[in-house]
């Protein structure tokens, strides 16, 4: 129900519209899903691939994280709102070193791991990390 309100709401007033909410999204293909992925990685230096439905704790720690970290400028993408949840989990679950649990987060286009990996580095690790690129 919440879901067909916000795309109604969303049709009517695109600029509320999320970035990674299309109408084309439940369609994606191979190429599109590489492309969303990869889109999202290049101009982001950590970046975490969360879903909230259904819930996932370490997807909210993950979260948590960003927020009590501003400085690190982290950026989410919620595969929830995109309509190939699903195939894109199966493609980064796909990735060299990845695994099909989620959050996955990048730092640099590089795939550290889960929020359990995140939250080891710890925020002065990240921005190492980061400072490297």
């Amino acid at each position: 129900m919440l879901s067909q309100i916000y795309r109604s709401i969303s049709s009517r007033f695109p600029s509320l519209s999320s970035s990674v909410h299309t109408s084309s999204a439940s369609r994606m293909n191979d190429k599109d899903i590489k492309e969303f992925v990869e889109n999202n990685l290049k101009d982001n230096g950590l970046v975490v691939f969360i879903r909230t439905s259904p819930s996932c704790y370490y997807c909210q720690q993950a979260l948590r994280f960003l927020r009590d970290n501003p400085e690190l400028d982290g950026k989410s993408v919620d595969l929830s709102e995109t309509g190939s949840q699903q195939a894109i989990i199966s493609y980064l679950g796909s990735l060299p070193g990845s695994a099909a649990t989620f959050p996955r987060v990048f730092v640099n286009t590089k795939l550290i791991g889960g929020y359990s990996d995140m939250n080891d580095l710890g925020a002065s690790g990240i921005k190492t990390m980061l400072h490297k690129a």
